[in-house]
């Protein structure tokens, strides 16, 4: 894993993006909660109709701040189940232990909005690699999902019916890049970076290493996967594409990559499996639309958890 360097001092601006091309500027409205902002992805598939489009081949990725004050974070808290506050307890260090507590917290909350139940009876169970996924009295939603953060920044990504992948980091200057890209960067990837001009090397390796670990946690495989048997592009200013997966090219892999920006100086990757009888240039979504959350949701929920009881898997 790339080592996360400290939080910048400025604070990023909470707001929602609307309606905006991928790779073009974000226009950008307030949302109520002014701890989360909400990106809907669309997949603009062809066979779905108007009516369901949204509902059911839809891309949900949603942004939230994890430095929040000792108030909120003991009741964030109060949703964790037992397995997660004893997770919460083995952090050595303090900071990453309020960021693990509050991106759960927020998950639970965002699960509960789409399944209609209380945060606290949100079941989670993990795969042999450590994905997570709804236990499966509460998975007849078909709903599937997937979390990064990085320093004070989670993203939470919702999908029905599509395993999805998501990453983001911080762009900045690592020392031992070269090292890094030409260890886990396929040859062809490791090429187009080297032929960047410096300037644009710190996105360009960004771009690439978080489309390819958005790509290998959809996978379900994590770091497992060799990162070396696909390719992926990187290059700034260029489309987000996988381009070859081991002897497969990218088109006919199974699996679209987007990219989105979540923050001022921050790049994001989500990776999200197609169906047989569609294809990649049928699921690219040509717009981002915005649905915010409830006024009040985030205050409402975490009051909720007062005193509940929890439930989770061991």
């Amino acid at each position: 894993m790339v080592c996360f360097l400290p939080p910048s001092k400025s604070r990023l601006r909470l707001l929602a993006v609307a309606q905006a091309s991928f790779d073009g500027p974000l226009r950008r409205v307030k949302v109520h909660d002014r701890n989360t902002e909400r990106f809907d992805l669309g997949l603009n598939t062809r066979s779905a109709s108007a009516s369901t489009r949204l509902v059911n081949d839809a891309v949900e990725v949603v942004a939230s701040r994890l430095d929040v004050g000792s108030e909120t974070l003991h009741a964030l808290a109060a949703l964790l189940c037992r397995a997660e506050r004893q997770r919460a307890t083995r952090f050595v260090f303090e900071r990453e232990r309020r960021r693990f507590i509050v991106a759960r917290a927020r998950l639970r909350q965002l699960l509960s909005a789409r399944l209609g139940i209380p945060p606290e009876a949100v079941e989670l169970v993990y795969a042999t690699r450590g994905k997570p996924a709804l236990a499966p009295g509460c998975a007849a939603s078909d709903l599937r999902f997937n979390v990064s953060h990085s320093n004070d920044l989670a993203v939470h990504a919702f999908s029905s019916g599509r395993e999805i992948g998501i990453d983001i980091e911080t762009i900045r200057v690592i020392r031992d890049a070269d090292e890094i890209a030409a260890r886990f960067f396929s040859r062809n990837e490791n090429e187009a970076y080297l032929a960047l001009e410096p300037r644009d090397r710190p996105l360009g390796f960004f771009n690439c290493w978080t489309r390819k670990e958005a790509f290998v946690k959809a996978l379900g495989m994590g770091l497992d996967y060799p990162l070396d048997r696909f390719d992926v592009s990187l290059s700034p200013g260029e489309p987000a594409k996988i381009l070859q997966v081991e002897s497969t090219p990218g088109d006919s892999c199974g699996w679209t990559l987007h990219s989105f920006v979540p923050g001022p100086g921050l790049v994001g990757a989500a990776v999200v499996r197609t169906f047989a009888h569609e294809t990649a240039s049928l699921v690219r979504p040509p717009r981002i639309q915005v649905r915010s959350l409830p006024r009040g949701y985030v205050r409402a929920t975490t009051n909720r958890a007062q005193g509940c009881s929890k439930r989770c898997p061991s």
